[in-house]
């Protein structure tokens, strides 16, 4: 008789977490948990869509984005902006299989609780060392990034630099 548990696999995965604190409506927040919109506020993003119905992130939309030589799909497989929650599948080519799940709170106050999980699981030897690179320090620095990088938008219309949000940082710990 055949075993199942002769047949499991189980690849590397990291999960990461992180909750930001933005002075803003949830409902506004979540409009620009989108492709379209993140290329306004977020420096160094860009993306292709693939598929969309509206233009815009919608459930099965479709995009890629490119970091260096390095292609990643993503899907989106739940998007309800009734409760501010927006689920991603994403599949860095010969890396990781990734999900990532958003979900804004507000309670009717600001500010609003963004929360936000990956899931990283590697396709490869190469994909061992892309998680590896992934650490809890470098993943925060990231979230805070993007944290400060929508707050700054909201705020002024402009976005923040990675350069500028490197100074920001480097104040804060002097």
């Amino acid at each position: 008789m055949h075993s199942v548990d002769a047949d499991v696999v189980k690849a590397p995965r990291i999960v990461r977490e992180f909750v930001q604190t933005i002075a803003a409506p949830a409902e506004e927040i979540f409009l620009r948990l989108c492709p379209v919109h993140e290329k306004a506020w977020l420096d160094e993003w860009d993306y292709r869509m693939v598929y969309s119905q509206s233009g815009y992130a919608e459930e099965e939309c479709v995009f890629t984005t490119q970091e260096s030589e390095t292609e990643t799909v993503w899907i989106v497989t739940h998007h309800d902006p009734a409760n501010h929650e927006i689920h991603f599948a994403r599949f860095t080519v010969g890396l990781a299989a990734t999900t990532l799940k958003v979900r804004v709170e507000s309670h009717g106050i600001e500010p609003s609780k963004v929360h936000i999980r990956y899931t990283h699981t590697s396709l490869s030897d190469a994909g061992d060392a892309y998680l590896a690179a992934m650490t809890e320090t470098a993943f925060n620095t990231r979230m805070r990034f993007w944290q400060d990088s929508m707050a700054h938008y909201l705020a002024t219309g402009q976005k923040l630099t990675r350069a500028a949000f490197v100074q920001m940082a480097e104040k804060r710990c002097a």
